[in-house]
């Protein structure tokens, strides 16, 4: 059997292929690293060149978070155990001076003379099953064996037996507590984040921190981390598509219309990177600390969005936004907050072009994206601002929102751009390259009435049926009247064989069924 490369391009097989290449793309453009790091990690190494964060990493601050550990176990007070059970042969005289706590040797109370200790009081068993605390900070108010002794008659003396020893036990349960109770210090990097400068000799604490970063970046094990991000991407977009197919109705998309998708995807996920790195570069950069969290919002990431909206129906337009979201934050370093902008904005630029019937409409369309992007980093600032001890940066709240608002500009100008560019490629007609053709103008039409007058009217009564018809059942009615124009177009070539150009004998006449 022949392989038909025809036959293939329509085949499933060749749909599959299509989307492991895509996931395989994907997994690269949201995983590799464009930052050199060093290969051997030694004490007394030289680095060579800077060493730049390339995504979001957060690592431990094993330092401060060792430090805080140990703050943390220091403050636990020491338990005792203070036995307050009496004997009942014991003199009731010595009742009051048997209830104090008493130890064997003093010296053990000294390294806590400026914190206290804490008496866990053990009770006789008929009179309370529970244990109670007692925290006690002035230890002179614990007795030794031999002051307690002197405050008695010598022939009493043998009564007194101390009644409090150390629980070492218990002591070390509550350090380890106090330890795991301690939340670890973490430092953030953003992409563009120096983490050592070129020219450092590497110091212990330097080795450390190359490690950390080593291992959160996955870079001891790659090609386990590419394995898990395909599988990844894969199951959210071969789910979400699944989904949607099945459950969606007008989610109807073509293999060509996958394409599209897929490419818009890709080429988002190249100037998201692009703008990652020029992020870092531009805070570095100015003389103003420019936030890079505020960098992000400027790049447009519902331009992918607003191009296939140009095309395709809402639903398809809607299930990108929800991908392009989830690659952006994973990308930029599974931030939620950059999720939920980048999906709010795409819905927002989704809504704005729906009715773009000429190419200004695609900057109006940007300038409303750009509002609804504002609007989302309001909501995410005054949510941060909620949890933020000490004051708040209000100064920056501008920054963030004038690059959300510059995102939904630049993601019009991106659809602005690449419109043509994919009608080309593709063969698509957006409803502005529609309305280009409707024009009765056009020199295609301007020939048609020229050549055939009568094909000419029919076409265009034919337009104005079926963009009523269109209208009455929600269809798209400028479709429908820019084919109704053209539907006749091949007359053209013998326009007096039809009888709408007929004006007196017809030329079939004279001709056999057949040739006419």
């Amino acid at each position: 059997m022949k392989f038909s490369l025809e036959a293939f391009k329509d085949s499933p097989a060749a749909g599959w292929a299509g989307f492991a290449l895509f996931c395989i793309a994907i997994t690269w453009l949201t995983s590799f690293s464009v930052s050199s790091f060093p290969e051997k990690i030694d004490e007394g190494t030289v680095l060579r060149q800077d060493i730049r964060a390339d995504r979001r990493i957060q690592i431990v601050n094993e330092e401060e978070t060792k430090q805080d550990r140990e703050k943390a176990a220091e403050s636990v007070l020491p338990v005792f155990d203070f036995d307050e059970s009496i004997p009942e042969e014991v003199p009731p005289r010595l009742h009051s001076i048997l209830s104090r706590p008493i130890v064997s040797d003093p010296a053990n109370l000294k390294p806590y003379k400026d914190k206290g200790v804490v008496l866990q009081r053990i009770r006789p068993l008929e009179e309370t099953a529970t244990e109670k605390e007692l925290v006690i900070k002035d230890i002179s108010k614990i007795l030794s064996v031999e002051e307690a002794q002197k405050r008695v008659y010598p022939v009493f003396q043998k009564w007194i037996v101390p009644n409090t020893t150390y629980n070492l036990k218990e002591t070390e349960q509550r350090k380890e507590a106090a330890i795991r109770a301690v939340k670890e210090k973490t430092i953030t990097y953003q992409p563009g984040d120096y983490i050592l400068r070129g020219g450092t000799k590497l110091e212990p604490k330097d080795v450390g921190l190359l490690e950390r970063v080593k291992k959160a970046r996955g870079l001891e094990n790659r090609p386990i981390r590419f394995l898990g991000t395909f599988l990844f991407v894969a199951l959210a977009l071969g789910a979400t598509f699944y989904f949607s197919e099945r459950f969606i109705k007008r989610f109807l998309p073509k293999r060509k219309d996958y394409i599209l998708m897929g490419l818009t995807v890709v080429l988002i996920l190249f100037m998201l990177r692009g703008g990652l790195i020029l992020s870092g570069v531009m805070h570095e950069a100015f003389f103003y600390d420019l936030p890079q969290a505020a960098l992000y919002y400027g790049i447009p990431i519902a331009g992918g969005v607003m191009l296939v909206r140009m095309f395709l129906t809402a639903e398809v337009s809607l299930i990108l936004a929800v991908i392009l979201s989830l690659l952006a934050g994973l990308t930029v370093g599974s931030d939620v907050n950059y999720t939920t902008y980048c999906l709010i904005s795409g819905i927002a630029a989704s809504s704005a072009i729906a009715k773009a019937t000429h190419r200004t409409a695609i900057i109006k369309a940007g300038i409303l994206t750009g509002l609804a992007s504002a609007a989302a980093v309001l909501g995410i600032l005054l949510i941060r601002l909620a949890a933020v001890e000490g004051p708040f940066q209000w100064s920056l709240v501008g920054l963030h929102l004038g690059f959300a608002f510059l995102g939904g500009i630049l993601a019009s100008i991106f659809a602005f751009v690449a419109t043509p560019v994919f009608e080309t490629v593709l063969g698509y007609a957006s409803d502005v390259k529609l309305l280009e053709l409707s024009n009765l103008n056009h020199p295609l039409l301007r020939e048609l009435i020229v050549r055939a007058p009568g094909t000419y009217h029919h076409s265009h009564i034919v337009g104005v049926l079926a963009e009523a018809a269109a209208e009455a059942i929600g269809a798209n009615s400028l479709l429908a009247k820019v084919g109704a124009y053209y539907h006749d177009i091949g007359k053209m070539k013998k326009p007096s064989y039809f009888t709408e150009n007929i004006a007196g004998r017809s030329r079939h006449e004279g001709l056999s069924p057949h040739m006419s």
